[in-house]
C-alpha cells in the first residue's frame, strides 16, 4: 500500500432540519396570501383614518372650499389622553401660497382669518389650543413650514 492511498471515510448523514421535513407552501398560495394580507392592512388603515378624521370632515371640506388649493387636514383631540395635563387641541395643517417662514405677519393674519372661519363650524372654546401648520411647497426645494399655536383662553372670539 502506498502512502498516497486514500481511505474512505464513513459517510455522515446530514441532519434534517425541521423546515426540510415540513410541507412547503406553493407559490400560488403565497401570492394569494400576500394580496389578502395587503387588502386587510389597507382596509384597516382606511377605516382607522376615516374614524380618526370623521368628526372634523365637514370643517376640513369647508376650509378646502374657502381657501382654494390649501389641501387642509384637520385633526383634534388629546395626544396623551392618560395624562390629565394633556391639552385638548384642534390642529389644522394646510398649504399656503406665501413663504410662512419669511412672511410671519401674513401667516398670523392667515391664522386669524382661519380662526374666524373655523368659529362658524366649531366652538373654538372647547379646545385648549389651536395649532396651525402652514407650509409652502416649492418644486425641487425643501418644504417651508411655520407652526403657530394659540391658547384659546387668550383669543378674542368675535
Amino acid at each position: 500500500m502506498s502512502i498516497l492511498a486514500h481511505q474512505a471515510e464513513p459517510e455522515e448523514k446530514p441532519i434534517a432540519s425541521p423546515l426540510a421535513t415540513s410541507k412547503a407552501v406553493s407559490g400560488k398560495k403565497t401570492v394569494v396570501l400576500m394580496f389578502l394580507f395587503g387588502t386587510v392592512l389597507t382596509s384597516f388603515l382606511y377605516f382607522y383614518w376615516t374614524a380618526h378624521t370623521a368628526r372634523f370632515r365637514s370643517l376640513q371640506d369647508a376650509i378646502a372650499h374657502e381657501f382654494e388649493g390649501s389641501m387642509p387636514r384637520v385633526e383634534g383631540g388629546q395626544r396623551k389622553m392618560h395624562l390629565e395635563l394633556s391639552p385638548f387641541l384642534l390642529r389644522v395643517t394646510m398649504k399656503v401660497k406665501f413663504d410662512p417662514t419669511v412672511n410671519i405677519l401674513q401667516a398670523e393674519k392667515h391664522a386669524k382669518a382661519l380662526t374666524t372661519f373655523i368659529q362658524k363650524y366649531e366652538n373654538v372654546k372647547q379646545f385648549d389650543k389651536l395649532e396651525y401648520h402652514f407650509y409652502q411647497l416649492n418644486p425641487e426645494d425643501k418644504i417651508k413650514q411655520k407652526t403657530l399655536t394659540y391658547e384659546t383662553k387668550s383669543l378674542v372670539i368675535q
